[in-house]
């Protein structure tokens, strides 16, 4: 799998990363079994980066630590190295502030 750094981070991610979102419905409404199957063959094949974003634009900050917290559930991991957010946010008569608490 072709490698390449992310920004400035440092950080080694794949160049293809794997969607696990509504796209084709198996990371939404698929077998849980052939859902461990699909990452475990993502992963044997260099993949270490996995898109699990949500479409929720209500109350951008509190959809966004909910969004991590199922993720981190989800995924059975206390941390991620990235969150990456891949969509434009704007909210009609007002600007929300996102933070990054460590």
């Amino acid at each position: 799998m072709e490698m390449r750094v992310f920004g400035r981070t440092g950080m080694q991610l794949s160049v293809l990363a794997f969607g696990c979102g509504a796209v084709g419905g198996l990371m939404v409404r698929g077998d849980p079994l052939d859902q461990e199957r699909a990452i475990a063959r993502a992963i044997a094949a260099g993949v270490n980066y996995f898109d699990t974003a949500v479409h929720s634009f209500n109350q951008i900050a509190d959809a966004v630590a909910a969004s991590l917290e199922h993720n981190l559930m989800r995924l059975r991991r206390d941390r991620v190295d990235i969150f990456h957010l891949h969509n434009a946010i704007s909210e009609a008569g007002g600007g929300e502030t996102l933070s990054v608490q460590q």
